[in-house]
């Protein structure tokens, strides 16, 4: 699903599947350079899969603006080949994510997988989660739940009472870059890496 445009009075709301699958980068929502969205309020699944060696994205906010996140469902970006999987992609500006379902970014190839990534210079609001947010790499790769990138990258509050995982080689729970801000965590949950 490509929105475009400005769309920042209108919410959307999923209950069933949006899904793509791609030998190229494939999105199961996708916000492009300058649109804007309203809230997305996921009950059912939003699947990404990549089947080469691109990237699967969930939800991929690309340099646009997004609002709250609402998610009790299934959110997953991932790639089966030698790609990166994505289970929320943000290089924009976004609002809260609240998740008492899964996001979750799963690499099963060669290639890093990240549950909640938050690129350059971009800004995510508050996170709560008491559900899962899982990235899973393979082998020798990466796999982070949430992760913020270099370059003044920006994340609210983190309130998790449910489970946060990195799974892979040197994988973290939650990965703060230099030069990033994250305001404060508080866990009543798992943190794993």
């Amino acid at each position: 699903l490509k929105l475009e445009g400005d769309l920042g009075s209108v919410n959307f709301t999923n209950n069933g599947l949006i899904g793509s699958t791609e030998t190229s980068i494939s999105y199961g929502i996708y916000n492009g350079s300058g649109s804007k969205i309203g809230n997305i309020i996921n009950t059912g699944s939003i699947i990404g899969t990549n089947t080469g060696s691109s990237e699967g994205h969930g939800i991929s906010n690309n340099n646009g603006t997004m609002g709250d996140i609402t998610n009790t469902g299934l959110i997953i970006g991932t790639s089966t080949g030698s790609g990166k999987g994505y289970g929320i992609y943000n290089t924009g500006t976004m609002g809260d994510i609240i998740n008492t379902g899964s996001i979750i970014g799963a690499g099963t190839g060669s290639g890093y997988s990240y549950g909640i990534y938050n690129g350059n210079d971009s800004k995510i609001g508050n996170i709560i989660n008491i559900g899962l947010i899982i990235g899973t790499g393979n082998n020798d790769y990466q796999g982070s739940g949430i992760y913020n990138s270099p370059s003044s990258s920006k994340i609210g509050a983190i309130s998790n009472a449910g489970l946060i995982a990195g799974v892979g080689a040197g994988s973290n729970g939650i990965f703060l870059q230099e030069s990033t801000f994250i305001a404060s965590i508080y866990n009543t949950g798992l943190i794993i890496g």
